[in-house]
């Protein structure tokens, strides 16, 4: 990690418990929210946003999605009322359009659990922007790739306008977690098994 950008991060997102629960990667992420450099803005792929053609959210107050079932009620009283980045999201959607990828606004849907889970950890007073993205399980490697290869501007337009921006990818399910070897030994959690669908897989790629 530079003074210069802030890193993208590839995190387990568990299940929709980890928010209140205790354990070593719950800690683990609430150090990490406060260590790293505060961001001006998060940029979050969740496997539980897929769609055909890349959606960018851009809503004023992300909703809180509590789209899952069967859990303890307190769950579906959790809020993350984070506010979005309108100018962030026209400038991602430049640069992908730049680079031939096709790409939609969504002002409408909120943040699911993938999301927010690994955020209200990070950071609970959900008081930095967020601009919400979409994955698409179709996609080969490769075209992944291109959407990160292009997200990867933001980072040098960090450096050279001093401003901070972090990417933070969520792509695992359940409790495994994936090690971090790059953040150093005080910031890595172990290593685990993962869910094996396109949509937990494909934000790694990007």
């Amino acid at each position: 990690m530079t003074a210069s950008a802030l890193p993208a991060l590839f995190l387990a997102h568990g299940a929709p418990t980890l928010a209140t629960e205790q354990h070593d990667y719950a800690a683990w992420l609430r150090k990490l929210g406060g260590i790293l450099p505060r961001p001006e803005a998060v940029v979050v792929f969740s496997a539980y946003w897929s769609s055909p053609v890349q959606r960018i959210g851009c809503a004023d107050t992300y909703e809180t999605l509590h789209d899952f079932f069967g859990f303890p009620a307190h769950l579906y009283r959790l809020q993350y009322p984070a506010s979005g980045d309108s100018s962030l999201a026209r400038r991602i959607r430049s640069l992908l359009a730049a680079d031939g990828i096709a790409s939609e606004l969504d002002g409408s849907r909120g943040l699911d659990h993938g999301a927010w889970g690994p955020l209200m950890l990070m950071y609970p007073d959900a008081d930095i922007p967020v601009v919400a993205m979409s994955v698409n399980p179709a996609l080969v490697a490769e075209e992944h790739y291109r959407i990160g290869r292009s997200l990867g501007r933001l980072r040098r337009e960090r450096a050279d306008r001093r401003q901070r921006r972090i990417g933070v990818q969520y792509g695992e399910a359940g409790l495994e977690k994936p090690s971090c070897p790059k953040l150093g030994a005080g910031l890595r959690p172990l290593a685990g098994p993962a869910s094996g669908d396109m949509e937990h897989g494909a934000p790694v790629s990007v």
